[in-house]
Formats: C-alpha cells, sequence, structure tokens
C-alpha cells in the first residue's frame, strides 16, 4: 500500500505534466497469459507493439490535424490479477490525450486531439491482436527452469481452476449493448472510455493508485468457521455475486500465480516519459508549478481556435511562491497520509 501511494503520487508530481489523460486498457486471451506469465521478454515485447500500434494511430491524427513532428509517450501500469484473484497479466496504459510537439523555443507544448471512436478502437484492437499472435507464433519456447516450470503449473490452475465465482464472458451477445470505447476480439479486450480532465489531478492520482494496488485489501479478507477463506470483493460482480470463498491450497495457489518474476518492472515508460528521453528537460516545465524543480516563468495563452489542436500551457505562476517539492525516493508517511 505504501508502494502505491508514494508511485502514484511521484508520477503526478514529476512525471506526468499537465494535460488531459486517457486510460488505455488491454486484456489478453488465456493462452496468451500463460505465455507470458513468466517470460519477461514476452511481456516486453507485448506491451511495445500495443504501444506503438496506439502511438502511430495518434502521429497519424496529429499530422491530419497540421501538427509537424508528433512526440507520444506513455505511462504502463502492469497488472497480474483480476477481481476474484484470477491470474490475468494486462496492462494500464495512460496517455496523454494528444501530442507534444516543439515550441520552437526550447520548450514542448501539448496538442489536443479528438478522442478515439469506437470503429478507432475496434481497428487498433485488430491490429494489436495480429501483432501479438505473430509475435508469439515466430517465438520459440525457451527451455525453462524447475521454477519457471512450477510456476507455470501453478498459473495455469489459477486461470483454470474451478470456483464459484464465475469468468467474465469474453464474446458479447447481440442483446447486450456496447460499451463505449471498447473492443472484444477473441480473447483480446481494449478499453479506453476512461478519461481525465487537465485540471483533475487528484482524480489521476486517485486512479493511478488504483492501477497500483495490491491484488486484495487485508480488511476484505477473512475465515469461514470450517476453514477456508471467504474474500469480499471490492464491488459486486456482474452477477451479483459480492464474495468468494475458497479452499486454503486454492487461495495460496492464486497468490502464488500473482508472483512476477524476478527484476520485472511493472510499472513501464515509453516515449517522451523514459527515462532518458531527449525532451525529459523541455517536458519538466509542463509539470505542475509546485512540483518543477526550479521557479518557472511559465505564462499562460490563449487557447487555439481549432479544437483539434487545443494548446494546454503550463500552469503559470501564482501570487504564492510555492517553494519547489524536489523527487525523493521514498515519502515519509505524514506526507502520504496527508
Amino acid at each position: 500500500s505504501r508502494r502505491m501511494a508514494d508511485c502514484a503520487a511521484h508520477l503526478v508530481d514529476h512525471v506526468l505534466p499537465v494535460a488531459p489523460y486517457r486510460q488505455w486498457t488491454l486484456s489478453l486471451p488465456y493462452d496468451v497469459r500463460l505465455r507470458i506469465g513468466y517470460d519477461k521478454t514476452l511481456v516486453g515485447d507485448v506491451l511495445a507493439l500495443f504501444l506503438r500500434t496506439v502511438f502511430c494511430w495518434q502521429r497519424l491524427q496529429a499530422r491530419r490535424a497540421g501538427i509537424d513532428n508528433p512526440l507520444t509517450g506513455a505511462v504502463t501500469l502492469c497488472q497480474r490479477y483480476g477481481s476474484i484473484l484470477q491470474f490475468t497479466p494486462h496492462f494500464h496504459s495512460w496517455l496523454p490525450d494528444g501530442v507534444f510537439s516543439d515550441d520552437g523555443q526550447g520548450g514542448l507544448q501539448f496538442h489536443r486531439l479528438p478522442p478515439p471512436r469506437d470503429d478507432d478502437i475496434d481497428r487498433l484492437l485488430l491490429r494489436v491482436a495480429a501483432k501479438v499472435d505473430k509475435l508469439l507464433s515466430d517465438a520459440d519456447d525457451a527451455p525453462a527452469d524447475d521454477d519457471a516450470v512450477a510456476m507455470r503449473d501453478e498459473q495455469a490452475t489459477a486461470v483454470n481452476a474451478p470456483c464459484k465465482s464465475p469468468r467474465w464472458p469474453w464474446a458479447t451477445g447481440n442483446d447486450q449493448p456496447r460499451r463505449p470505447r471498447c473492443a472484444v476480439f477473441e480473447g483480446y479486450s481494449l478499453h479506453a472510455d476512461l478519461a481525465v480532465h487537465q485540471s483533475d489531478r487528484k482524480k489521476l492520482e486517485r486512479l493511478l493508485r488504483y492501477g497500483l494496488r495490491p491484488p486484495f485489501a487485508q480488511k476484505r479478507l477473512s475465515l469461514t468457521p470450517d476453514g477456508k477463506v471467504r474474500l469480499k470483493l471490492r464491488k459486486p460482480y456482474y452477477t451479483g455475486q459480492t464474495e468468494i470463498v475458497l479452499e486454503p491450497r486454492e487461495f495460496l495457489r492464486r497468490l502464488i500465480a500473482t508472483i512476477p518474476p524476478k527484476r520485472l518492472n511493472m510499472v513501464r515508460f515509453h516515449g517522451v516519459f523514459a527515462p532518458r528521453a531527449k525532451v525529459k528537460p523541455a517536458l519538466q516545465q509542463l509539470l505542475p508549478q509546485k512540483s518543477q524543480p526550479e521557479a518557472s516563468t511559465a505564462t499562460t495563452t490563449e487557447p487555439s481556435e481549432n479544437p483539434e489542436a487545443e494548446v494546454v500551457p503550463g500552469l503559470g505562476s501564482s501570487s504564492e511562491d510555492l517553494p519547489p517539492v524536489p523527487p525523493r525516493y521514498r515519502r515519509p508517511w505524514h506526507e502520504l497520509l496527508k
């Protein structure tokens, strides 16, 4: 929980500049989950294919709006579990709802783009599914050690383990209304309907904490009189179920499957947010005023009349002289609680 709060505060204060953001959530079929579950290389390759596809779409939209040399970026929160502790690796990628470009004075400016349409989500998901399937078909299964084989067995059991809780229906019927900006294809799922306004930084931090959360909250865990494990769900399942009851061995099996491999980064940065990005110093000037390493004299400019290429500047100087907030590896508990 401390890591969740600390990382979310760091992302909002020192990484993500002032801009509107959208969460792109990619879920994978059962067989793909097992292939990438304990393979660090495949996890990075699948995520890179997904983000390159979305980046390409964003740059195309920007060039159509007359923006030269658009720059994109993403911060991805990798998760390995679902709401009922099933093994389901998936990605929560936070992308700005637009692109960055050089302002001609050594800085960056943000250009807002129209949100994706339903047909855009459909095409993007089909491309991602085709690329991932080709990647996995061309990849050779490297010989695994005993620990890796044991972990894959646990993951396979956690995916297919029988329990009283239902599974999410991947295929939606014709009688079910389609969710906006959400597409499903052969076990792949892409959702991009969650967006945050540029001025709502508290909501952004709250959603980042959700993506960084632990598998379950301790207060929702209890034992039944007959020695089984009861896990109260955070919100009712789509069938109305509010809790699941598991045998102790089954509960431990699911926990084991959520453990990531050694030295696997669960928070990943791409594009302009990468640690070694050349534009990183210029990007820091678009952070909130109190979070910039040095005092800034950024001024507020008038918004563009073109809604497809709206420029969102950094926060201007205020009447209150706020001291800069230096980035730290760990924040004191009193700051996190505040």
